[in-house]
């Protein structure tokens, strides 16, 4: 991707989580950027086509240099990947709840592309931790892998967020444990039961 695009798409995205999607148009988008109409609609025809490669395509593109920068370098173990990884997600929340409802409402092609991409995201990054601690020893190989990737991804990490009665933070941390230890090796166990103390 085109780099001055890429800083447009960025620059972008910290206007919106600023104001919010619904109230900024593409005039008062130019006007804080500082660049003219006509440079952004040299890559862009529209404000959907905008909000959609800024939440699929560039979101994508972070996430994944994040990864590479922060974990692929640094050679973790499946574990210490797995929750570095959440947390991660966790802390860069990229949409936040006001933009989450204002494209839920009023552009909703880019909502359901969003959620299918940090669905397949998620699932991708989880598969390949998966078979990384089954390589190192630290997660079972006598488990369906595809069947607890899709019990975690569809029960776990979509309803937390909509569970109102209990915190959720703890109630995230108690459905990472439970996950490590549907899968962990006793070795997997006792690394994870050390780096939590």
């Amino acid at each position: 991707m085109d780099e001055k695009f890429l800083q447009i798409l960025k620059n972008a995205l910290q206007v919106y989580i600023k104001f919010g999607i619904k109230s900024v148009s593409m005039d008062d988008l130019c006007k804080e950027l500082k660049i003219s109409k006509k440079t952004l609609y040299k890559y862009v025809s529209n404000k959907e086509e905008l909000l959609e490669r800024i939440f699929v395509d560039y979101i994508r593109i972070d996430f994944n240099a994040y990864l590479q920068e922060k974990f692929v370098a640094q050679e973790k173990n499946a574990i210490d990947y797995f929750f570095l990884t959440l947390a991660y997600m966790q802390q860069y929340n990229t949409v936040t709840p006001l933009m989450f409802n204002d494209l839920q409402l009023h552009y909703p092609s880019v909502f359901e592309k969003l959620q299918e991409v940090q669905s397949a995201q998620k699932f991708a990054i989880l598969e390949k931790n998966l078979q990384q601690g089954q390589a190192e020893g630290l997660y079972r190989t006598d488990i369906n892998s595809q069947l607890v990737l899709f019990i975690f991804t569809n029960s776990f990490i979509k309803d937390v967020q909509k569970i109102e009665i209990f915190d959720k933070k703890e109630l995230f941390d108690e459905c990472l444990r439970i996950y490590i230890c549907a899968i962990a090796t006793p070795e997997g166990m006792e690394y994870f039961l050390g780096i939590r103390e």
